[in-house]
């Protein structure tokens, strides 16, 4: 898979931090340690700039506790959409009514899943 970007359209750049509470840093430890293990990101030197970032927010848990979600909307509205969209869950329901054999997709980090052009990581 190939990341076109559109041109004169600018990367977005990391905000400012906001404080966190313990609750919501120890969700966002967990979440990137979890990442970083799977190899989907990769530490930065924190002298050299960051070349691209997406904010990150918490959704409440039934728990009580907080779930980190990465907000990618800034960084979609850089890419060139493919051709081939992701299908509507009703339209794909629609299609494997009939079905017999079924598999569970993971939306929190199916996309991590997908190759990608060396260099575009």
């Amino acid at each position: 898979m190939v990341i076109n970007l559109k041109e004169g359209v600018p990367l977005p750049k990391l905000r400012p931090i906001i404080k966190l509470t313990r609750e919501e840093q120890a969700a966002l430890n967990a979440y990137v340690q979890e990442l970083l293990n799977k190899g989907w990101i990769e530490k930065v030197h924190p002298h050299e700039p960051c070349p691209v970032a997406a904010p990150v927010f918490f959704v409440g848990k039934k728990d009580g506790g907080a779930r980190a979600v990465t907000d990618y909307r800034d960084i979609n509205d850089t890419i060139v959409l493919g051709p081939y969209p992701i299908p509507i869950m009703s339209i794909l329901s629609e299609k494997l009514e009939k079905g017999k054999f079924f598999f569970t997709l993971d939306m929190r980090s199916g996309y991590n899943n997908l190759r990608i052009r060396e260099g575009d990581e």
